[in-house]
């Protein structure tokens, strides 16, 4: 592969984006009470979850080459989990932002079960099980 400038400002941003995105996640954690994110804790996971994805496709493409079946749709799951995390940070936003209790949302959840099921709770746990799936592949591969 020929690296072009492009190619090296890419590896850096993703580079810098696997310090990043686990720094803000760590941040974010400090601002978890009582089982939510309140709207400081919510904003960091959102900026978080963006690093992530950039972080993400600089360690997929690692892959690409020696585990294609692997990396594209890992890829895709990795993002996926990527963008619930952020969804759970946007929740604590709005619902700090308009006092709306998880009580309140834990109801309305229960109302649109298939959405809330498929943006949230169900797709929560992509985003570590990308993680680990990640490291063991990584460390097959060395």
């Amino acid at each position: 592969m020929k690296y072009t400038t492009t190619n090296l400002i890419e590896q850096r941003l993703q580079g810098l984006s696997m310090i990043i995105a686990p720094f803000l996640f760590v941040v974010s954690s400090f601002y978890w009470q009582q089982g939510e994110y309140d709207i400081t804790g919510g904003t960091l996971l959102v900026i978080a979850t963006t690093f992530w994805i950039i972080a993400f496709m600089g360690l997929f493409s690692y892959l690409k080459d020696t585990m294609p079946r692997y990396a594209v749709p890992g890829l895709l799951v990795a993002i996926f989990g990527c963008i619930s995390g952020n969804n759970f940070g946007m929740r604590g936003i709005y619902a700090d932002v308009f006092g709306i209790t998880k009580q309140a949302i834990l109801k309305q959840a229960a109302v649109h079960p298939v959405s809330f099921n498929i943006t949230m709770f169900l797709s929560g746990p992509l985003f570590p099980l990308s993680l680990l799936v990640l490291g063991i592949n990584m460390l097959r591969k060395k």
